[in-house]
């Protein structure tokens, strides 16, 4: 269920529900995996943009 909520909360389909559930405390390896993965999604939309 916790697996399920977080591929949600990712695709951004729970932001009204969001707020209405408690704060899932990540390890840091889950904070780090998400942090590269992000990072990576910004690089590739810049190197999208440019690509234009």
């Amino acid at each position: 269920m916790v697996n399920f909520i977080n591929v949600m909360r990712a695709l951004g389909r729970l932001n009204d529900i969001e707020m209405l559930l408690p704060e899932i405390k990540l390890r840091p390896t889950e904070v780090m995996a998400l942090r590269k993965k992000e990072l990576a999604n910004k690089k590739y939309r810049a190197s999208k943009k440019h690509q234009n």
